[in-house]
């Protein structure tokens, strides 16, 4: 069953849970036995050993830290709960430092379980628009929507017909950005996996990069980069050609569609988006807050010091 894409919200990680946790080996022979609206969120109830199990709900891993930080886990000490569960859905901190400090205050054992795991991304042609949905389905799948070659001809035939203009590569320019997940259509990084298309509009004409890192506005880490091929702009706004193009290739709501946005947007076709590890986010993330990045939702360039893209070269490995 296909399931709605869901804002940045604990509520969207509860509904995915109550809907298919009986489907998670971890909690075989498990029951629900209590729902709160105060630290833990759920007890839960093991059938054999009939042991009291602690539930806590998170939109990204990150914001557990604030239980440990307020001394909620002391409510589990004093009780019987002899296991705790993360439940997240965003892996935006590291999980072993988590861990580590969890620990000191609670001596139970903590299960970390990461939903979007259990959850594929899905993509389907629509009437007037790519959709995008999720699936419970273990291991993930990441099939493409179309093929590389498919979007470069329809983008060549745009450029033939002066629908629209390239723009010039830097290949030694990276750019970071934040993008806002508050929208309740916003798609996430694993449908960008299956596409090769993406629009926004906070490049400048003249400093398109190679790479464009991106994350979540408010995350202390970026979720991956686009490997850039080429990037285009607007000229005829109203060309029934580009409306049908976006229609085909990317996440745009057609329902109330005005062409003239169009004008405003840089749109890139990209090889490939890479994700990253919570790892390797949170480093780039802390290593560009240290040179003084702003870090904001505009894009800002990180190559006009050389040194720079080669730091952020060696995080990636």
């Amino acid at each position: 069953m296909n399931e709605a894409i869901f804002t940045r919200q604990e509520q969207g990680v509860v509904y995915l849970f109550s809907r298919y946790w009986d489907q998670i080996d971890v909690f075989d022979g498990k029951r629900i036995q209590n729902i709160h609206t105060h630290f833990p969120d759920f007890l839960l109830h093991d059938i054999a050993t009939e042991d009291e199990e602690a539930v806590e709900f998170e939109y990204g891993l990150n914001g557990f830290y604030t239980h440990v930080d307020n001394g909620d886990l002391q409510k589990l000490m004093d009780g019987t709960i002899t296991v705790l569960y993360i439940i997240y859905w965003d892996e935006d901190a590291d999980r072993d430092q988590l861990l580590r400090r969890t620990r000191k205050q609670y001596k139970g054992k903590v299960v970390l379980v990461c939903l979007s795991k259990y959850f594929s991304p899905v993509v389907e042609r629509e009437t007037n628009r790519l959709g995008a949905y999720w699936e419970f389905r273990s291991p993930k799948c990441f099939d493409k929507v179309y093929l590389m070659k498919e979007i470069e001809e329809a983008t060549d035939e745009l450029e033939r017909r002066q629908v629209v203009y390239r723009l010039k590569l830097r290949g030694d320019l990276y750019r970071v950005a934040g993008f806002n997940k508050s929208n309740s259509d916003f798609i996430e990084c694993d449908h960008w996996k299956r596409i090769h298309f993406y629009t926004t509009t906070r490049l400048h004409d003249d400093s398109i990069p190679s790479r464009l890192f991106v994350r979540p506005t408010g995350s202390r880490s970026f979720s991956g980069y686009f490997e850039v091929k080429r990037a285009f702009k607007t000229l005829k706004v109203k060309d029934k050609r580009l409306v049908d193009y976006y229609r085909r290739f990317y996440f745009y709501p057609h329902e109330d569609f005005d062409p003239e946005r169009l004008e405003r947007f840089t749109s890139l076709v990209y090889s490939d988006f890479v994700e990253l590890d919570a790892k390797r986010g949170v480093a780039i993330y802390n290593y560009l807050k240290g040179e003084g990045y702003h870090l904001r939702q505009t894009s800002e360039l990180v190559s006009d010091d050389k040194r720079h893209r080669q730091e952020i070269d060696k995080i990636l490995g």
